[in-house]
């Protein structure tokens, strides 16, 4: 490959050296680079060519509703994520390493109304034993038609829902993103990890299910009751899910364009909807669209991001303990259905 034209590289590793990064973006295997603990960050290129490397931490990039589970090794090793790219060649390589990282097969177990909320636009199951991973490429890429009963002022679903729009219905654009999977994998019987995936440039297709496309997701409004236009703190949100075609495929250029985030959620052992989508449940992730990523402790503050208040993010709950977190579901007193204090005059 020729020398890239821009350089942007950064290590918060004192040993991590030039030679280790570009080991780490072309995928060879020196011994010095799977020890245990190396943390490299570092990308060059451009959309057209390029590569990234960055760690993954736990809780580094939490949605609400999301419960993460505690990791091996005190929930402080990281999985090294990296990404190649050529767009002449029409290729993305995506390669996933980590030591003593995971658990086989893990299990959920959750509660419903504590750390579970059925959702009917997101279903997922309560628990589940003999699971899998799966690794998600997430950017937010879209704005979205979602319709409310013009009657209740409840969520009807989104423009991928209906083949026309509903009648009575009112129309609100809100911002989406794309998740792209990999295929499922397991770790080896020490919990290491090493696993490369491969993707077509021009249209990036699920690793596990190529006749489908990135799912298409949002954190918003079940009801216009609990929403104000104006104050995004105030609102209650929920999350809602939908896989589209291999016809509605992306680009790379599309999700590097759009400020990466990444997850390393935990499946069931068979799929639980059709077109499947992701449980809300994990282990690591972090966020490109952060400057500088993720810090070890540290966790995407969504809602600053959403107001557009600094910093963008925030100590993470449990940063100093080895314990499952759940993010609490969002739900805030706002309501402008609600009757008045007092009752009705």
């Amino acid at each position: 490959m020729a020398p890239f034209k821009r350089l942007n590289l950064w290590r918060t590793a004192a040993t991590a050296s030039a030679g280790l990064v570009a080991a780490l973006a072309l995928g060879s295997s020196p011994s010095h680079a799977h020890r245990p603990g190396t943390v490299v960050q570092a990308s060059a290129g451009d959309t057209g060519r390029g590569f990234m490397t960055l760690p993954l931490w736990r809780g580094a990039a939490v949605p609400d509703e999301f419960l993460v589970k505690a990791t091996p090794g005190n929930c402080r090793r990281h999985i090294q994520a990296t990404y190649i790219w050529d767009e002449s060649a029409n290729w993305v390589r995506l390669r996933l390493r980590g030591h003593g990282v995971l658990e086989a097969l893990p299990s959920i177990e959750r509660t419903e109304g504590v750390d579970y909320f059925p959702n009917p636009f997101w279903p997922e199951p309560e628990d589940f034993e003999d699971g899998r991973y799966q690794f998600w490429t997430i950017a937010g890429t879209d704005v979205t038609t979602f319709y409310y009963s013009a009657v209740t002022l409840e969520l009807l679903g989104s423009e991928w829902d209906f083949e026309t729009a509903p009648e009575a219905a009112i129309p609100v654009e809100l911002p989406t993103f794309s998740a792209l999977p990999t295929p499922f994998f397991q770790p080896d019987e020490n919990g290491n990890v090493d696993v490369t995936f491969e993707y077509e440039y021009d249209q990036m297709l699920r690793g596990d299910l190529p006749e489908f496309a990135h799912t298409l997701g949002s954190f918003i409004p079940h009801t216009l009751c609990k929403t104000d236009p104006f104050r995004y703190d105030r609102t209650s949100t929920r999350p809602y899910a939908t896989t589209l075609p291999a016809s509605e495929a992306k680009s790379f250029r599309e999700f590097l364009r759009n400020g990466l985030v990444f997850d390393l959620t935990i499946e069931p052992p068979s799929y639980h909807a059709w077109p499947p989508l992701t449980t809300m449940a994990g282990v690591y992730s972090n966020a490109a669209a952060v400057a500088g990523n993720v810090p070890l402790g540290w966790s995407v503050d969504f809602e600053a991001v959403f107001a557009g208040l600094a910093p963008p993010i925030r100590r993470f709950p449990t940063a100093d303990t080895c314990v499952d977190y759940f993010k609490p579901k969002r739900d805030r007193d706002f309501d402008v259905c609600a009757p008045p204090p007092g009752g009705a005059p």
